[in-house]
């Protein structure tokens, strides 16, 4: 279980590392991350506390649909979730 834990780490981190100027891809890695992490709590605690894991899994799923609504307002008022494209001054 720890392999596949960490397998799914470097996953998430190449696939950040590698497109990292789109927020949506950057997005969908940390969540690869954020399951690795939840892997290895669950191994390390052994389904002893499921309070630790409730939440967890609330602290992420919180994170993730503050992810998803701030790319929703950048792809509404940039026209794409380019991060280099959201530094740029617009011209009005």
């Amino acid at each position: 279980m720890l392999e596949i834990s960490i397998f799914i780490y470097l996953v998430g981190l190449i696939t950040f590392l590698k497109n990292r100027f789109y927020l949506m891809i950057m997005l969908l890695s940390f969540e690869f991350i954020y399951l690795r992490m939840f892997i290895l709590i669950n191994c390390i605690v052994l389904i002893d506390s499921y309070l630790l894991t409730l939440v967890y899994l609330t602290v992420i799923v919180a994170e993730a649909g503050l992810g998803l609504r701030l790319m929703v307002i950048i792809r509404f008022f940039y026209g794409n979730d380019q991060v280099t494209s959201i530094f740029n001054i617009k011209n009005s």
